[in-house]
């Protein structure tokens, strides 16, 4: 038996639970409820989904869901604390705490209908970790690519998008050489997270319509950082690399239908 008294799903429908991330300040305790909700329901709710790594299971610390003290990972934790915001309540799928973990047939259930999840999602956010000053620096530079650039059609071919974003760096910028250093090992860093090397997060990456990658309070398209190693001049690691081709983005585009979000 479950130790949190979940509510049972139909598992003859495409039931889905909801987290609702609670308003709340940095300090302030963690607090969220569930909510069932259909996937094929015209009228569901908007709702995020997030792509992370669990972390160590044995570090755990406590948040309330539904007034009921819940255990989560640390890193989970960390990616709630950083994306819930001050003034509005957030809906969320996060396997973790939506999905009876203890229930088998629920979590298989669930797990098949994984792809509609990320799918129907408004976005996936891509939780790497908790930032520091040089991946804030890292991704401010990102996020005025990301703003330079919004111009350029999702069907323009990707040498146009490099070709802009380095003019940007090397000739529209002041930036001087040793600080492109510097970002160049962010970059690097950012890239060596956990999550680049799960193999599972591929299809959540793939499956959004669109995508935020998120590291400590700073976010970024991923549309923009997918070809930021590209652009710098960083050959990424095989793994790395096809977590980058199948976010939402240049790479992706290229090889599907225009239909597609961005």
């Amino acid at each position: 038996m479950s130790s949190f008294p979940y509510e049972r799903l139909d598992l003859s429908t495409y039931a889905f639970r909801l987290l609702i991330l609670r308003k709340g300040g940095h300090f302030d305790p963690i607090r969220c409820n569930l909510v069932q909700a259909i996937l094929d329901d015209k009228y569901l709710i908007p709702y995020k989904a997030l792509s992370y790594m669990w972390g160590d299971a044995s570090d755990r610390i406590e948040i309330k869901v539904d007034e009921r003290t819940f255990g989560i990972t640390r890193n989970l934790y960390d990616a709630l604390d950083h994306l819930r915001s001050e003034t509005t309540d957030i809906f969320l799928w996060v396997d973790a705490v939506c999905i009876d973990q203890e229930h088998h047939k629920e979590r298989n259930h669930q797990v098949g209908q994984m792809k509609r999840i990320y799918e129907n999602a408004d976005n996936v956010i891509i939780w790497l970790g908790p930032g520091s000053h040089e991946t804030d620096t890292l991704f401010k530079m990102i996020q005025r690519l990301d703003k330079e650039s919004a111009e350029i059609s999702r069907r323009a071919p990707i040498d146009t998008w490099i070709a802009r974003w380095s003019d940007l760096l090397y000739e529209g910028s002041r930036i001087p050489a040793w600080q492109l250093n510097i970002l160049r090992d962010a970059l690097r860093e950012t890239l060596a997270r956990k999550w680049f090397e799960r193999i599972w997060v591929i299809q959540e990456a793939y499956n959004a319509k669109t995508a935020t990658v998120v590291c400590g309070y700073s976010a970024v398209r991923s549309r923009t950082f997918a070809l930021m190693p590209a652009a710098m001049g960083i050959e990424p690691l095989l793994q790395q690399q096809a977590l980058l081709a199948v976010m939402p983005g240049p790479l992706r585009w290229q090889k599907e239908s225009p239909c597609r979000g961005a």
